[in-house]
């Protein structure tokens, strides 16, 4: 029997998943009605001391650390309220009877916590009283750290990212050498620091609001409502005067690291994000952060700088991490991945630089920026290490739009610039000129622009693989302090240790 042609079934391509996608690169998508990157903690302390003065109902605080001694401006504004956060928050809850004021602080940050006085003794009062709810959370595995940063006024406007409202944190974009209020609540003078974080009002902070209610939940037990919505626009939250406001009627993507522990499975939707963002580049991946230190996505990146026209690949670090713990495992693994980009960069397309001030001292770079040409922006809390992506509670917030909406691509392209400016210290015109003139090209222009002295971006020097002992490579490897997920550290140990004792002879 002859059976009738059949024509061949055409099958379609699957179409390339968004850069943010709800249940797995993010959590939520959530509109603002405004948007503003805050670069530097002198304009965020201001922004977040402005925001409690609009707070009604309630504020919340979700930090990894926080220190009531920090003074929240350098000069005294003459407006009737104090400076300092302690004395500040306590006097916006005596004054205002409708006022709650809610601080959530990871459990092993009680130990500093101790040794800053007055900040126990505050907190002591703090727990007695009838509208300040003060709670350490240790609800996460051991090892683990909440590491999520939140500012959250009433449900309608939120300050989020790499900043924490603590010592060694304020400094101005200018990064002077001797500035005189560079020091800690005791006394001690401390380096150079820049980050970024964002504020953001509307739905997007509603939604952050609930991630704060969740967050307290798990922790306390206590079940708390949304706050009403505003009756009026007159009841909407003043925008801070010290926050930028760099769009409007944006589109956000909320995403979240949180470890699997008891009955909570594991979330990775910035692992995730990271990864696609990667995988989406064209021309240029933009990095900030504290640390370069992950296996995901400095796995990803070589992928990409190994391809015949990969795209530019600019990092910005700081000169080491603070503390021999983080020297130990953060700046040991950054040798490997350093070391790794630059094998596959067949192209010339990776740079990894460190930002100096006018007299050549490190400027310590807490941010954590992520942008991919001019189609995406992160900011938030998560660094690029194992721990960031799996291990600890983060959250980050990005912006991802269409490409035929030319104002946000140009905002985003604008921040960008405005960072490589201010690291460089050149006018903003004259670095767009100059990367125009390279055919779009970052790394040739970064080079022209910057200087063997001065305020700049110099290359960071990193030791290689070979220099690594037998300790740095135990370390890295056992993942002890920067595990990829809560059973990782123990189960290589253990491996390890076994290795150790079964001797051949």
């Amino acid at each position: 029997m002859t059976l009738p042609d059949t024509p061949a079934r055409r099958i379609e391509p699957e179409p390339d998943p968004p850069l943010l996608e709800p249940g797995e690169t993010c959590w939520r998508l959530a509109e603002t009605r405004r948007f503003g990157v805050i670069v530097d903690c002198e304009d965020y302390f201001a922004a977040f001391r402005q925001a409690c003065l609009e707070a009604r109902r309630r504020i919340f605080l979700i930090g990894w650390d926080f220190d009531t001694r920090i003074r929240l401006l350098t000069k005294n504004p003459r407006d009737g309220w104090p400076v300092k956060v302690g004395p500040f928050l306590s006097e916006l809850v005596r004054r205002r009877p409708e006022l709650e004021l809610f601080i959530l602080k990871w459990d092993v940050a009680f130990f500093t916590m101790i040794r800053q006085n007055p900040w126990p003794i505050r907190a002591i009062k703090w727990k007695l009283h009838d509208r300040v709810h003060f709670k350490l959370d240790g609800e996460h595995p051991f090892g683990s750290c909440h590491h999520q940063k939140i500012v959250c006024i009433d449900d309608r406007l939120a300050l989020t990212g790499a900043i924490d409202i603590t010592r060694e944190r304020w400094d101005t974009r200018a990064h002077r050498d001797n500035d005189h209020h560079r020091i800690t609540p005791g006394g001690r003078r401390y380096m150079p620091h820049h980050d970024v974080a964002l504020a953001l009002d509307g739905d997007a902070a509603g939604t952050l609001g609930q991630l704060c209610r969740d967050r307290w939940r798990r922790a306390t037990g206590e079940h708390l409502e949304p706050v009403d919505p505003p009756a009026s626009d007159e009841d909407e939250v003043a925008w801070p005067a010290a926050a930028p406001c760099d769009g409007h009627a944006l589109q956000v993507g909320i995403a979240r690291t949180l470890p699997p522990f008891e009955d909570q499975p594991g979330i990775f939707e910035i692992e995730k994000l990271y990864l696609r963002a990667v995988r989406k580049a064209r021309r240029l991946i933009y990095l900030e952060n504290q640390y370069f230190a992950s296996r995901a996505v400095v796995r990803a990146l070589v992928e990409r700088l190994r391809e015949p026209d990969p795209p530019e690949v600019v990092v910005v670090n700081p000169k080491e991490a603070a503390g021999w713990l983080e020297q130990s495992t953060m700046d040991t693994a950054r040798i490997r991945a350093v070391a790794a980009c630059r094998a596959a960069d067949h192209c010339g397309r990776f740079r990894i630089y460190c930002p100096v001030t006018r007299k050549g001292r490190p400027i310590y770079v807490h941010a954590k920026v992520t942008i991919v040409d001019d189609l995406f922006l992160k900011i938030g809390s998560a660094n690029i290490n194992n721990r960031s992506l799996g291990f600890d509670s983060e959250c980050d917030v990005a912006v991802a739009p269409r490409p035929e909406e030319d104002g946000t691509r140009a905002m985003i392209r604008g921040r960008m610039l405005d960072l490589l400016a201010e690291h460089l210290d050149v006018d903003e015109a004259a670095l767009r000129s100059r990367i125009d003139a390279e055919d779009g090209r970052i790394i040739p222009a970064i080079e022209s622009l910057r200087t063997e002295r001065g305020r700049t971006l110099v290359p960071l020097e990193v030791e290689t693989p070979e220099d690594m002992d037998g300790f740095d490579e135990f370390v890295v490897d056992s993942q002890l302090a920067d595990p990829e997920r809560p059973e990782k550290p123990w189960r290589r140990l253990r491996a390890k240790a076994r290795g150790l004792l079964t001797l051949r002879w």
